[in-house]
């Protein structure tokens, strides 16, 4: 059974007498060999570690049901400021700046996670939070120009060099799933700042338990745990909590941020009392925070939870430093009573199908599905039409679904799909990156950022262009995935598949000037101001008709002689 505790019954605690004898908890390594127990029935109830990818393989069993809980746990980056290249605060600002969250929460997360750019101390806890305190958000042109500064040279592989050493750095995490999903995007992004990103995954129990304790990883993705009653700290961030040999590894701060401002900030606002006080030195740890950078926040979960259905009383909503078994003592077990009967006509089916048992005031959906060329023509409950013919007129596509929900059952039922051939249509899915937007010529619909989905019939015509927001310019167009160029429109010919298109976008970096000359003479200076002097220069109608040359995009906006003015 692997590690485990075993909790009896405590016939004088002082409250109400558990209705279940027993508890067992059992410690599970990693989200994959969770999962199996869990779809096993191995485990009656899993308490966080099941990722959104698993929750959706764990719904498929109808006998679990599945809780999402908004959470105060925060996904980010620990950077190891040991390390001799993230101890650059260049460089770990460059990957904050690298990073497009917004991107990352909807590709993994579907957009079901929250996204702020405040430290860890401001997140869950409004009285004690420095608003002003923040990391940095996404901008290309500041992470490129910052690893420029650094020395990092871009080469012409696409990755940037120092001194022959290429600019690599590993990113550890556990095997969770949509942490590998959420690493792989996150090597894509930091990519285009020229850092190339070495990936590693490990097992809960040795991630935590030695790696990031014994402080040998350069990036660490995980969560820490928040409080929405108390910000705390101190052994996050505090330089006594660094782990070492010396200390036998004790403390969380492994990134190893040392700031005697901040010392004594995190301190003091962790033992006051006086909550006045502990907001002004909260104020300041959470701004030397955000100036030192040990951490970068990608993301707030929304936990996961699973639970046997016939496990009843269980009441939980809020993810927090209260455990979803604050009321343990009033669960129980029941008995299955009742039963839905699901079935679907040939071009289509219904999920769940067959026979679901549900305890007495259970819920169970249904979804709806119609096949490729059919649409749902009507859906009986109990022999008795909840359709009301919306999917008669609806487009007949693969995916295209229906819901229905039994709400607190106390009897039996039956529920019933039914298809019908119909017109045969295709979907278009349209992504839409940060920085522009996409209007579809037929009906002078706009799509902003995100992704959005369209259904055309079959053969038509689709034309779609891109537009870029001041300061961005088009990077690609892909159409299924494969690059188009930086077009402007994009024509879908007669249609007769389903397709995506996508739009991406990129901040325009203004040209700098490089060369400037006037009457023969070159100039000096640098970025926007340059110098001519043509003092020399005796050839008076020369200097009457000499143009001025610029490098080539720039653009002269003012011109002066002897400090006056002349640019009209």
């Amino acid at each position: 059974m692997g590690e485990y505790i075993s909790l009896e019954t405590n016939l004088y605690f002082y409250g109400s007498t558990p209705k279940i004898p027993s508890v067992i908890l059992k410690w599970i390594p990693d989200a994959t060999t969770m999962l199996a127990n869990v779809l096993s029935g191995t485990v009656d109830v899993s308490i966080v570690g099941l990722g959104l990818n698993e929750a959706k393989q764990a719904e498929q069993n109808t006998t679990i049901k599945v809780l999402r809980v908004p959470s105060t746990y925060w996904e980010h980056l620990e950077i190891n400021l040991s390390d001799p290249i993230l101890s650059d605060i260049r460089v770990q600002k460059a990957i904050a700046y690298g990073i497009n969250y917004d991107d990352l929460n909807n590709r993994v997360f579907s957009g079901q996670r929250l996204v702020s750019n405040l430290t860890y101390l401001g997140l869950f806890n409004s009285y004690y939070r420095n608003s002003n305190a923040r990391l940095p958000s996404h901008s290309l042109v500041l992470a490129n120009r910052l690893l420029d500064d650094a020395g990092w040279v871009m080469a012409s592989d696409g990755y940037r060099y120092k001194d022959g050493q290429k600019l690599t750095l590993e990113l550890s995490t556990t095997t969770r799933q949509d942490r590998k999903d959420q690493v792989l995007v996150l090597k894509a992004q930091l990519r285009q700042i020229g850092i190339y990103i070495q990936t590693k995954f490990l097992s809960a129990s040795y991630f935590f338990g030695t790696y990031t304790t014994h402080r040998v990883f350069q990036l660490a993705m995980f969560a820490y745990g928040g409080d929405i009653l108390d910000p705390s700290g101190f052994n996050l961030f505090h330089s006594s909590q660094i782990p070492s040999e010396a200390n036998g590894f004790q403390g969380q701060n492994y990134s190893g941020v040392s700031d005697s401002m901040l010392d004594n900030a995190i301190y003091t606002a962790t033992h006051e009392v006086d909550p006045i006080v502990r907001k002004t030195y909260y104020d300041i740890a959470h701004q030397r925070i955000a100036d030192l950078i040990p951490q970068i926040g990608l993301n707030v979960w929304t936990d996961i939870y699973t639970y046997k259905r016939n496990l009843m009383g269980i009441d939980y909503n809020l993810s927090s430093s209260i455990p979803i078994t604050w009321n343990i003592n009033d669960w129980y077990w029941s008995s299955y009573q009742y039963k839905i009967t699901a079935s679907s006509d040939s071009g289509g089916r219904i999920n769940p199908s067959g026979t679901i048992y549900l305890p007495p005031n259970d819920s169970q959906t249904f979804v709806v599905s119609p096949d490729f060329g059919y649409h749902i023509a009507d859906v009986l409950v109990d022999s008795v039409s909840v359709f009301n013919n919306v999917g008669k007129i609806s487009p007949s596509v693969e995916g295209l679904s229906f819901t229905y929900t039994f709400q607190n059952v106390t009897s039996d039922h039956t529920i019933q799909a039914v298809f019908a051939p119909g017109e045969l249509y295709f979907m278009v899915k349209s992504i839409v990156g940060a920085g522009g937007t996409m209007m579809i010529e037929q009906n002078n619909f706009t799509y902003q950022p995100g992704e959005h989905f369209h259904f055309w019939s079959q053969f038509e015509v689709v034309k779609y262009y891109f537009f870029s927001d001041p300061g961005f310019k088009i990077k690609d167009v892909l159409v299924d995935g494969n690059s188009v160029g930086p077009v402007s429109s994009y024509t879908f010919e007669n249609i007769d598949n389903n397709h995506t298109i996508e739009a991406q976008f990129i901040e325009a970096v203004p040209p700098s000037m490089t060369a400037i000359s006037f009457a023969g003479v070159d100039g000096t200076g640098s970025g926007d101001d340059w110098t001519v002097d043509i003092s020399g220069v005796t050839n008076e109608s020369l200097l009457d008709s000499g143009s001025i040359t610029v490098s080539e995009d720039c653009t002269l906006t003012t011109k002066t002689i002897d400090g006056v003015d002349v640019s009209g």
